[in-house]
């Protein structure tokens, strides 16, 4: 007679699935960080946007700069009917704070970068356009530092403002 097995191994437990590691913290948003860069490059030069630009040009990547040049911009104030239907055009609302802004166009900040420059620098040898994305640059880090990431006591929200009223008054030079 042949032997029959009744017996049955049970199927193997399968192993406990992995540890689930921490979920990484959020990122900081790359825009913020390459704000900071050319803040600490304006700081370096206490102050001196000509020397702070001439490094952030030479230091930090086409892109980066790009990326906080998409943020600058001129507030808007108060002007004549005529001007403010024009402005009107090309402006935007802050969410953060309600502060219009309007880009008038690289042409203009190329203008106020050879007044805040005094025309006497390397800067001046750069196209028009990358003159405007500079600019863009200023007005884009302390928008993000100063509008909407709330830098608003202390030295660094005292150079930030500084900045911006540099900025701010060769661009209305030229309007």
């Amino acid at each position: 007679m042949a032997e029959t097995s009744s017996s049955h191994e049970a199927p193997p437990v399968p192993p406990p699935p992995p540890a689930t590691p921490h979920p990484p913290p959020p990122a900081v948003p790359r825009v913020l960080v390459v704000s900071m860069c050319l803040l600490k490059w304006i700081k370096i030069h206490d102050g001196d946007l000509r020397a702070a630009l001439n490094d952030f040009m030479w230091n930090e990547s086409a892109a980066d700069r790009k990326l906080l040049s998409h943020e600058g911009a001129v507030r808007c104030f108060q002007a004549p009917q005529s001007a403010w239907n024009w402005i009107m055009t090309f402006a935007w609302r802050c969410p953060h704070t309600g502060e219009s802004y309007f880009d008038p166009t690289n042409a203009v900040y190329s203008q106020a970068l050879a007044t805040i420059d005094g025309g006497d620098s390397y800067l001046r040898m750069l196209s028009k356009e990358m003159r405007g994305d500079l600019m863009e640059c200023v007005l884009g880090m302390v928008y993000t530092l100063y509008d909407r990431h709330h830098v608003r006591e202390g030295e660094d929200a005292e150079l930030l403002l500084e900045v911006r009223r540099q900025v701010e008054e060769a661009v209305r030079a030229f309007l």
